[in-house]
């Protein structure tokens, strides 16, 4: 699965938990069906800002994951050589 796939499934994922968080959150506190009239403009906007952050976060860890990814591989190329390395000489002692 490519970055990008990846990524907005996260992204999808993440709405979708925050939309069932607020939903939940609502229907424990009684709001009825148009809960778009019952909340105020500030807690909309701190709403906003809560869903702008999850995704940073998300958007933040996606991109450590990818970089600690190239890392690893990279980490692994370089580790694989020397073992390679002294198989060949064991080969060639044995010969």
């Amino acid at each position: 699965m490519s970055d990008k796939n990846l990524k907005k499934e996260l992204t999808g994922l993440s709405a979708d938990f925050v939309q069932l968080f607020v939903g939940d959150i609502l229907t424990r506190n009684n709001v009825g069906a148009a809960p778009e009239n019952t909340v105020s403009p500030e807690q909309r906007e701190q709403l906003k800002q809560t869903i702008l952050d999850l995704q940073a976060k998300v958007d933040e860890m996606m991109e450590r994951a990818a970089a600690s990814k190239d890392a690893m591989s990279s980490q692994k190329v370089s580790q694989e050589a020397p073992l390679r390395a002294l198989m060949r000489k064991k080969r060639e002692n044995n010969s």
